[in-house]
């Protein structure tokens, strides 16, 4: 029987590492040292995962993990011992050849950061990218899921409504379901980014303006755990670039012991006092917020 306790799925970072600058993350500030996962590292991510009967894992953290050189032996890997697997990617890495070889690993989810109509608006987000290598793998991963029965995912940042609506209509007619674009506003990762510096389309972050949302104990620190390259164990995978979150090390302990632990109890126990002034990150974050429902 699965510890209550326990996250449903594990965030392993292969690479902190990026190949691109984009807009709306924080990646390009980074402060943390750049690391690639070991392979001992990563096999004792697995075990620990498997003690703590985490089923479902995600490839990444803040990089890009095809920038690993052994990203498809350790989906492989992964994959092998019996986990869910799913990976992100902006896809600049990949081509036909990588890509027939990801989904023979039978992958069960792939995530592409997508967001733009054509080389001026994709460019403006994803410094570095190239829109035309973008679509061709765009449709090649349309295609390939198709055939492989692959959960698939296009995950991209809008500058405003308009950009979000062409964004939309133009992944529709390359042949993406409505129902696996998840096209939406920025967030400031966890008040890492500036929107009102960074986007000049009139944009608002839900940090500018609070009173129409309502606080609410953050899904990500219940629900998964995000293990860096180091085997350092942050409560937010998804957005801690800067490791600010550091919960304990899976070298030194498990996951069970992790979650039980002072230092991830106390950071949950200041969500359910709904007072986030101890915690830098979490108090500047977006992600804990919900709009409140309609009167």
């Amino acid at each position: 029987m699965k510890n209550n306790n326990m996250p449903s799925c594990a965030m392993i970072e292969l690479t902190n590492a990026c190949n691109l600058k984009c807009l709306t993350c924080s990646n390009k500030d980074m402060r943390r040292k750049k690391e690639f996962i070991t392979d001992n590292i990563f096999n004792r991510a697995l075990d620990e995962c498997k003690k703590a009967q985490i089923k479902r894992l995600v490839l990444f953290t803040v990089g890009e993990s095809f920038l690993h050189k052994n990203a498809l032996i350790y989906i492989q890997i992964a994959k092998e011992k019996g986990f869910s697997v799913s990976i992100s990617t902006n896809a600049m890495l990949l081509d036909e050849v990588s890509l027939n070889k990801l989904f023979k690993t039978e992958i069960d989810g792939i995530q592409m950061s997508f967001s733009g109509y054509n080389k001026e608006s994709y460019e403006k987000i994803y410094i570095g990218g190239d829109f035309g290598r973008a679509i061709k793998n765009l449709r090649l991963i349309a295609e390939l899921c198709k055939e492989n029965g692959t959960n698939v995912r296009i995950n991209g940042i809008s500058l405003n409504e308009e950009h979000k609506e062409k964004t939309l209509q133009f992944l529709e007619n390359i042949g993406f379901n409505p129902l696996v674009l998840k096209i939406r506003t920025p967030c400031n990762f966890g008040g890492k980014i500036n929107l009102n510096k960074e986007i000049d389309n009139g944009i608002n972050s839900l940090i500018i303006d609070r009173k129409n949302y309502v606080m609410q104990t953050c899904n990500i620190l219940t629900n998964r755990i995000g293990i860096f390259a180091n085997g350092d164990v942050t409560a937010c995978g998804c957005l801690d670039v800067d490791g600010e979150m550091i919960i304990g090390n899976i070298l030194k302990s498990g996951i069970k012991q992790i979650r039980e632990g002072k230092r991830y109890n106390s950071i949950l126990n200041c969500f359910r006092k709904g007072d986030l002034s101890d915690l830098k990150m979490c108090s500047k974050c977006d992600f804990p917020y919900k709009k409140k429902a309609s009167s």
